[in-house]
């Protein structure tokens, strides 16, 4: 497939200089090891379409077990044969691509003693030979030993998001102890003067220490954003990695409940973990991080969703997830003033609500005047993947 028909296919357009802070994010994609079960990443219409955007990447994080990490927060059960299956695609992809790859090993219950980082160092030496240069790895006081910038020079170590980076103070003590990357607190999505906080504290530190440390904002985890299982969820998934093994799907039948408690709520659409929908609040919130995180390692579907929308949506196609058709037609329609009152209220809201539902009910408002029945038959998280020429643009 050409580039010039990639183009057309998801009607791709360059951005344009209105939005510079979005116009300079990259993404951390994170892949999904059933995809290489697929041969998804040596499918050349799915390389083509990385080639395109490629310089839209930063990394690529994909699931990797070596020891000490034998499972992660993920919950995603793979054997032997597709761990290394998986890592020569990675190993394939980044060749291709000229991109950097990134092992994620999350496990915050692995004992950060000295033996574990030892063996952590015996077992990684073989990626690194083979040019692994991105990890994430999931302790402070394995920083502090100094032993993996000692043996990995050129090693670029980000936090995990599991150890939660809420403010400025949060930031520095990451950077002090030599992360190069950091994530933030999803949380912090809808709380810009925190997010102006820790971009500051990364100004400072980088004109005192002359290290500029990545920050990087999580979104697409689909959970709700003041989830009440969410540290539960991934203690529950770290040990138990063969959550989608069809043996056990008994055992794990009520963990599966409570992972749908977050979708199947009426006000999910409205109170997920997503960036907002909208590019003129999307381009404000932008400036305060250099990287968007994809969530994706769980299912191979969504490693195609990231192709066909996060893509576009840095380089200025207007096809991005949200609103979908139910609520901008209604929005246009006769004597809808009421309700474009009500979203833009809410547009302005969450962007300091913290996700502090307790005390607020602006999207009660706009979900009883779009309608139960139209948010649920059209979810407003739903990808579109086709150009509605109506995304970035005021209500």
């Amino acid at each position: 497939m050409s580039e010039e028909v990639l183009m057309n296919e998801i009607n791709c357009k360059k951005l344009s200089g209105e939005y510079p802070n979005i116009s300079r994010i990259k993404l951390t994609l994170s892949v999904s090891p059933m995809a290489t079960g697929q041969n998804f990443f040596r499918n050349e219409n799915i390389l083509s379409l990385f080639r395109l955007y490629s310089d839209l990447i930063y990394d690529i994080n994909f699931t990797c077990r070596i020891p000490p990490f034998h499972t992660d927060a993920h919950g995603v059960f793979i054997d032997s044969a597709l761990n290394r299956a998986h890592l020569e695609d990675m190993l394939f992809l980044r060749d291709q691509l000229k991109i950097k790859v990134s092992p994620v090993f999350n496990n915050i219950y692995v004992p950060p003693v000295i033996e574990n980082l030892e063996l952590f160092i015996e077992n990684f030496k073989p990626l690194y030979d083979r040019g692994i240069r991105s990890i994430t790895q999931p302790h402070s006081l394995w920083m502090r030993f100094g032993l993996l910038q000692k043996h990995f020079p050129d090693l670029e170590i980000k936090n995990t998001v599991l150890r939660r980076l809420k403010s400025a103070q949060d930031f520095w003590n990451f950077a002090e102890l030599g992360f190069d990357y950091v994530n933030i607190d999803r949380v912090l999505m809808r709380d810009l003067k925190s997010l102006k906080e820790i971009k500051g504290a990364q100004k400072k530190f980088h004109e005192k220490h002359g290290k500029y440390v990545i920050l990087s904002m999580l979104t697409h985890e689909g959970c709700l954003g003041n989830c009440r299982y969410w540290e539960e969820h991934y203690q529950h998934t770290i040990t138990h990695p063969d959550i989608n093994s069809s043996e056990k799907c008994d055992a794990v039948f009520n963990h599966i409940k409570l992972m749908n408690d977050c979708s199947s709520a009426p006000l999910y659409s409205l109170k997920k973990v997503f960036l907002s929908p909208f590019r003129e609040d999307l381009e404000e919130i932008a400036q305060y991080f250099d990287v968007i995180k994809v969530a994706g390692r769980k299912t191979p579907q969504t490693n195609y969703e990231h192709l066909t929308v996060w893509f576009p949506l840095l380089t200025g196609t207007d096809i991005f997830a949200l609103p979908p058709n139910v609520l901008i037609r209604k929005c246009h329609e006769e004597g809808a003033e009421s309700l474009k009152e009500s979203l833009n209220k809410w547009r302005k809201i969450i962007k300091n609500c913290r996700f502090q539902c307790w005390n607020c009910d602006v999207c009660e408002e706009l979900h009883e005047q779009v309608g139960r029945t139209d948010l649920i038959d059209g979810d407003l998280v739903e990808m579109r993947l086709r150009n509605q020429n109506i995304w970035g643009r005021e209500v």
